[in-house]
């Protein structure tokens, strides 16, 4: 009776747009965050942009936005306001209540008891890994103990990543691991001192989320869209670029802020706002 369409800059999505045009079929449409042309093919998404993008939302019955800048990129592509409807990501907030403080994490993969700082996500540069790398390089010599843990999934950035990290002098203070699941990423999430979201774009990223309910303390960039976090005395947010990760960093070591506290005030905030079951009603 209708579909649901879900994700820009992808070719079954465009497939399925042209054929429900065709024969007249009712749909709804997510752009999961990616209206905005950024990253890499930037001609082959102005092209896409001109062809499905702007006649697949301005025809669709709904569009779904999970953030407020998606809500005024669609608006900027021509959809009406009240065509467009906001339900932000969420999460199965249960999955992340056991709690052993990274402990199998660390175990499993071999990282030592030195605090650290941790990064899950794709390896590419608009997630700003690379970012991070730098804005550890400079805080490590005032903080010698501290290592930092790179996890995601390489789509051809991480030897330019661990290029930078040897010219850093680095080697022995960052680790850089595969994609993790299950078990292994909630205890990821417990283990780390500091999570940092270092994405020079991004859009209501759901491991925010996730180390929020794994009350993991959340050093954020404004360009994650994801301001509520902060507003909610719930992380730090900083712009997106390794002189303010840098700074952001040295604010969440100092006597000015709890981590504890900024970690149980994440937990709670996404427990209340952001469980699917909340999500969904």
């Amino acid at each position: 009776d209708v579909v649901h369409l879900s994700m820009n800059w992808s070719v079954i999505t465009a497939i399925a747009f042209v054929y429900l045009k065709l024969i007249n079929k009712p749909y709804y449409f997510s752009a999961m965050g990616w209206l905005k042309i950024e990253g890499r093919s930037l001609i082959l998404k102005h092209l896409y942009k001109n062809l499905i993008t702007v006649p697949m939302i301005r025809s669709a019955k709904k569009c779904i936005a999970v953030s407020k800048r998606e809500v005024d990129d669609y608006i900027s592509y021509g959809v009406k306001k009240d065509q467009i409807e906001l339900i932000p990501n969420g999460i199965e907030v249960n999955k992340f209540s056991e709690y052993d403080g990274g402990a199998f994490f660390r175990k499993k993969y071999n990282i030592d008891s030195r605090p650290l700082i941790l990064f899950i996500g794709r390896i590419d540069p608009i997630k700003g890994p690379d970012l991070l790398v730098r804005a550890f390089a400079k805080i490590s010599k005032d903080f010698p103990n501290y290592q930092l843990i790179i996890v995601g999934n390489e789509i051809g950035f991480l030897s330019t990543l661990k290029k930078e990290s040897e010219l850093l002098n680095l080697d022995n203070k960052i680790t850089f691991l595969g994609p993790i699941i299950g078990k292994d990423k909630i205890s990821a999430y417990q283990s780390a001192k500091l999570f940092v979201i270092p994405s020079r774009f991004d859009t209501m990223t759901i491991v925010a989320l996730e180390a929020a309910a794994s009350s993991a303390p959340i050093l954020i960039t404004k360009e994650c869209d994801f301001c509520e976090l902060a507003n909610a005395s719930s992380g730090i947010e900083v712009a997106a670029n390794e002189l303010a990760i840098e700074e952001g960093i040295r604010h969440a070591f100092s006597d000015k802020i709890d981590l504890n506290v900024l970690g149980s005030n994440a937990q709670k905030f996404v427990m209340q706002n952001y469980d699917w079951d909340i999500i969904a009603s």
